[in-house]
């Protein structure tokens, strides 16, 4: 048991391609500690496809820096569902952090939409021509394997209008 931090809004299911950083923001108004980090794979991809997840601290101008906790992998092939690594890792209050994930192999994850009449909170901002979307999560072309320390630097790849369906179980 225990509670789940996730984030809210409208599921929908994505593609992830190989050799992309993906971060989203995610803040506790009291310190808590994770004990479980996640995601929801909606379509699995081929044999032997990973997903590593990882917590990165910020570096004080809402965007990912120094590595805070590699979590290590779990399956991107086989069983859909959540798919969930054990952690114990304390978070400070009021202090904003970044749940990330990289794959090696192409497959859908779940994700909530932030497009339409699906409100999602623009955490980092919305785009200023067209404004249709939140910008709540970004993306940067990395290599896969180990977490990189510190988050490569900006400018990121992408902001995206969506983020992944992730939770960290406190």
């Amino acid at each position: 048991a225990g509670v789940i931090a996730r984030q809210v809004g409208a599921a929908g299911g994505g593609g992830f391609a190989v050799d992309n950083l993906w971060a989203s923001p995610i803040r506790f108004v009291k310190a808590v500690t994770a004990v479980r980090i996640g995601l929801n794979v909606s379509g699995a991809g081929a044999a032997g496809t990973l997903i590593r997840l990882g917590i990165y601290n910020d570096g004080g101008s809402v965007y990912p820096s120094t590595l805070l906790l590699d979590a290590g992998t779990v399956a991107f092939d086989g069983a859909t569902g959540w798919k969930e690594i054990t952690i114990s890792q304390a978070l400070a209050a009021g202090t904003l952090y970044w749940v990330c994930m990289i794959t090696n192999g192409a497959g859908t994850l779940s994700f909530f939409s932030s497009t339409g009449t699906h409100f999602l909170w623009d955490s980092l901002g919305a785009l200023t021509s067209g404004v249709t979307a939140a910008e709540s999560m970004i993306k940067r072309s990395q290599a896969y394997g180990v977490l990189p320390d510190p988050f490569p630097a900006e400018p990121p790849t992408a902001y995206t209008s969506g983020v992944l369906v992730m939770s960290l179980r406190l």
